[in-house]
């Protein structure tokens, strides 16, 4: 079990680190996206970046979008919350 802590972490400590650039570009009026899906062509990946061999978590391009956009409808709270007694 020890041994799955490390890995565990630096997947963890990756998320927030990617979450927290898609947060910070957003607000300074820029648009991301997460591209985790990318890790599945992963050498594809690397050669594209010249990288002989490596690893990534995800890739994350950023720009100013082409068309706006509201995002999802978003439901209501109560849908979402469920309390425990």
């Amino acid at each position: 079990m020890a041994h799955d802590f490390f890995p565990t972490m630096e997947i963890q400590g990756s998320s927030a680190a990617v979450e927290n650039l898609l947060l910070a570009t957003t607000s300074v009026g820029l648009a991301t996206v997460w591209l985790g899906i990318l890790y599945l062509i992963k050498d594809d990946v690397l050669q594209f970046l010249g990288e002989p061999k490596g690893e990534f978590m995800a890739v994350v391009p950023l720009g100013y979008a082409a068309t706006s956009s509201k995002g999802p409808k978003k439901q209501p709270l109560e849908m979402k919350i469920r309390y425990l007694d």
